[in-house]
C-alpha cells in the first residue's frame, strides 16, 4: 500500500543528508529503540552517534511506502519500517537537557507532528536541492562552522590556516533575527575571495542541542574528511541552557577515548590575542541601526556587504 505525503523543507533536507552519507552511521530515519540508543549511550548500531533526527508526521500511517512530495513535486519514497509515538517531555530532557519550551530545540520538538516513521529513503530526486556549496571541492585538513557573518577573529583563524580550511555555514535560519542566507553566503564568498578557503553549506537544521549538537558536528565533519575541527564558546548552545564549555568538554573527551577521529580544537588555542567578539552584538549594535562597525570589529568589505540594501 502507498501513501502520499506533503512535506516541508526540513524532512527533504534530512532525506537528502541521508542519502548522502553525511550522517554516516545512520543510513536510513530512524526507529523508537535507535533513538533511545542514540540519547541514552551515544551510538548507532555500535558507532559513534549522538544527535537523532526525526522525521514527524501528524497521523498514523499503515503504509508499506510513503510517497513524499515537496511544493508539488515527488522527492523521495520512504520504504516503511514503523510508525510510531514518542514522550516529547523525555526526548527534550535527554537531547536538550531540558523541557522548558524556551528552549527554541525544545519548542520545535513539542510543536512537531505526533507520530514518528522510520524506514528507508529511495529515489531522491536531486534536481529539488538548489543549495550552493553542498558538494565538497577538496577534502579538507580543518573545519570552522559559523551561522553569522564573520567578525574579525573570524579573519584571523581563516588567515592562520588559509587556505586549507573549510569554512561551513547553516542553510537554514535558526533565529528570527538571523541575516538572510543570501546575505550571508555573500560575506563568506568575499572571504573565499581574499583567503582562498573552501566553502560548505550544511543543509541539516541547527536545533541548539549544546554539546549534543557539537559532538554531531564533529561526526559530520569526520565524515567530510577532515582531522580538526576549531570550536569556538558556546557552540550550539542558547541561553543560559549550557555553560559555554561544555560542548568543547564532550567533544575532547570523546575524542580522548577514540570515539571520534577528528580532533577537536578550543578557540583559545586558535589565536593568541583573544578578542572578545560576538557577531549578535555587532548585529545589534551597529548593523541594525544602519551604523559601520569598527574595522577592529568587522573589515569593511563584510560590513558593507551587509548594509547594502540591495
Amino acid at each position: 500500500m502507498k501513501l502520499k505525503l506533503d512535506i516541508g523543507l526540513d524532512n527533504l533536507l534530512l532525506a537528502f543528508n541521508i542519502v548522502k552519507g553525511n550522517l554516516y552511521p545512520v543510513n536510513k530515519i530512524i526507529n523508537k529503540n535507535e533513538l533511545y540508543n542514540i540519547l541514552n549511550v551515544y551510538e548507532f548500531n555500535g558507532n559513534t552517534y549522538s544527535l537523532p533526527y526525526l522525521f514527524f508526521i501528524d497521523y498514523p500511517l499503515s503504509a508499506d511506502y510513503v510517497e513524499c512530495f515537496y511544493m508539488g513535486n515527488k522527492a523521495f519514497v520512504i520504504e516503511v519500517e514503523s510508525c510510531f509515538t514518542i514522550d516529547k517531555a523525555d526526548v527534550a530532557i535527554k537531547m536538550f537537557g531540558t523541557s522548558n519550551p524556551d528552549h527554541p530545540g525544545v519548542s520545535t520538538l513539542l510543536s512537531a507532528g505526533g507520530y514518528v516513521i522510520s524506514g528507508y529513503v529511495k529515489d531522491f530526486d536531486f534536481s529539488l536541492i538548489n543549495i550552493p556549496y553542498t558538494q565538497l571541492d577538496c577534502t579538507p585538513a580543518v573545519v570552522f562552522q559559523s551561522r553569522n557573518p564573520p567578525h574579525k577573529a573570524h579573519e584571523i583563524i581563516l588567515a592562520k590556516h588559509a587556505p586549507n580550511i573549510l569554512y561551513t555555514t547553516p542553510f537554514s535560519t535558526t533565529k528570527s533575527t538571523d541575516y538572510p542566507f543570501s546575505k550571508k553566503l555573500l560575506t563568506y564568498e568575499k572571504l573565499k575571495e581574499i583567503y582562498g578557503v573552501s566553502l560548505y553549506v550544511s543543509t541539516l537544521p541547527r536545533v541548539f542541542a549544546g554539546p549534543r549538537e557539537a559532538l554531531q558536528n564533529c561526526l559530520i565533519f569526520q565524515n567530510l574528511g577532515a582531522k580538526q575541527f576549531l570550536m569556538g564558546r558556546g557552540k550550539n548552545c542558547v541561553g543560559n541552557f549550557y555553560r559555554d564549555d561544555e560542548p568543547f568538554k564532550l567533544c575532547i573527551d570523546f575524542y580522548l577515548q577514540q570515539k571520534i577521529l577528528i580532533e577537536p580544537v578550543w578557540h583559545d588555542t586558535i589565536y593568541s590575542e583573544q578578542i572578545e567578539l560576538k557577531a549578535t552584538n555587532i548585529k545589534v549594535e551597529y548593523i541594525d541601526k544602519e551604523i559601520t562597525p569598527p574595522e577592529e570589529l568587522m573589515s569593511g568589505y563584510i560590513s558593507s556587504i551587509l548594509l547594502n540594501n540591495d
